[in-house]
């Protein structure tokens, strides 16, 4: 059976989707001999596969169709109800085609529809031309809709340098609702230049904006921002008190460290816990001051202390771990860590737990040396078969079907 000019056009289609590459000449010279009833059936394949089809128009026009973007590609943004017809122009034109097409880009970031504007944001930073570059500021400046500011964030992000500096210098002129995202892109753009408007904000605004600020001081991450943080940490408000820890565990500077040991003394285990993980990752930088919170700390930064140096894994920590295995009080805690840390040198200490009177230690000391490996462990653990309590009989089990 013969099939019409369209029918053939449409398998050309199916068979392209197929065997990406192919076929790609025929089908630019149908478009090209007669663009207004080939074009329509390119772009209703794209809706109804914009997967498969997609690399096939990006394909076709960066190459064969070139010359026919400005008359076929840009008439896809004016009609933003067909989403995957914008979507696509909009990264193809973002990415191989950026002359006159901002313009069109630009009407979409007032429609209401997320995917377009964010399709019409992303490409528009694509482009970093003065027109795009101005009309995002814009965007960001005024739109209302909370959900796209959000998501807009991530593609507005590598142009930082094009527009923080505005954003800076105009701050104070914002109204307070604007201050709040205009700080949250300037805390995750991490520009140092932001480092007045985050010290004004904690001293003016700390429950409104308090929490960015503090962000951004730690993702600027540099000593001065510091004893800011550390002043934080004697707020108030609990949860501006935890974010000022996770911050600091940002900065990776000595001086940070005891600010967080004396964190582990709050009155809210959340702070404790967000002490505790900035602990393991800068505590490193000052195991001289660990060593000491750990010989003179309360019981609260003792246990802290402990958690961190099972992360920290710092040879220079086992010693001190050892020699508080004679407090029950944090006795748990300190046998995980030997076990975490791995040190050959612990083993000897943790042998005598393994007849503990109280099961978890005799489990715990168990794990440890699990982790440690000494030579002797399956021999180690076969004793432990014969222990009163099934989950260090487990456990033991376990080992030794490892170790096989």
């Amino acid at each position: 059976m013969n099939q019409n000019p369209e029918e053939e056009f449409a398998n050309l289609l199916e068979k392209s989707e197929k065997e990406p590459g192919g076929y790609l000449q025929e089908i630019a010279k149908n478009v090209h001999a007669s663009p207004d009833k080939y074009f329509p059936l390119l772009v209703s394949a794209l809706d109804n596969n914009p997967v498969t089809m997609t690399p096939v128009l990006n394909e076709l026009f960066s190459g064969h169709l070139n010359k026919l973007v400005s008359k076929l590609v840009f008439p896809l943004l004016n009609d933003t109800n067909l989403q995957n017809r914008f979507i696509w122009a909009s990264n193809f034109l973002s990415e191989n085609y950026s002359d006159g097409a901002a313009k069109h880009l630009i009407n979409a970031l007032s429609d209401t529809k997320k995917n377009i504007v964010l399709a019409a944001v992303k490409a528009l930073a694509a482009l970093r031309d003065a027109d795009s570059i101005r009309a995002l500021k814009d965007f960001f400046i005024n739109s209302t809709d909370e959900v796209q500011l959000s998501a807009s964030i991530r593609y507005l992000l590598p142009i930082s340098d094009r527009i923080s500096p505005e954003f800076i210098q105009n701050f104070d002129r914002y109204p307070v609702n604007r201050q709040i995202w205009i700080m949250k892109f300037l805390s995750e753009s991490k520009v140092s230049e932001a480092f007045q408007i985050y010290v004004k904000s904690l001293r003016e605004e700390p429950l409104i904006l308090g929490i960015f600020a503090v962000a951004g001081l730690g993702n600027i991450g540099e000593e001065r921002c510091v004893e800011i943080l550390a002043n934080v940490l004697s707020h108030k408000e609990w949860f501006l008190r935890k974010r000022a820890a996770d911050a600091l565990g940002m900065c990776h500077f000595p001086s940070s460290v005891p600010h967080l040991v004396n964190a582990l003394t709050d009155s809210s285990i959340q702070i404790r816990t967000s002490a505790v993980e900035s602990l393991s990752k800068i505590g490193n930088l000052n195991l001289d001051c660990l060593i000491d919170g750990l010989k003179n700390g309360d019981h609260n930064q003792k246990v802290g202390l402990i958690k961190a140096f099972g992360q920290i894994k710092s040879s220079k920590l086992v010693e001190p771990l050892i020699n508080i295995l004679s407090n029950r009080s944090t006795l748990f805690f300190s046998i995980d860590a030997l076990g975490d840390i791995g040190d050959q040198r612990a083993v000897k200490h943790l042998m005598p737990f393994l007849k503990d009177e109280e099961w978890f230690n005799r489990l715990n000391a168990l794990e440890a040396l699990g982790k440690i490996r000494p030579p002797d462990i399956i021999e180690t653990a076969k004793k432990c078969l014969e222990d009163p309590n099934d989950m260090v009989r487990n456990s033991a089990q376990r080992i030794i079907q490892q170790k096989n």
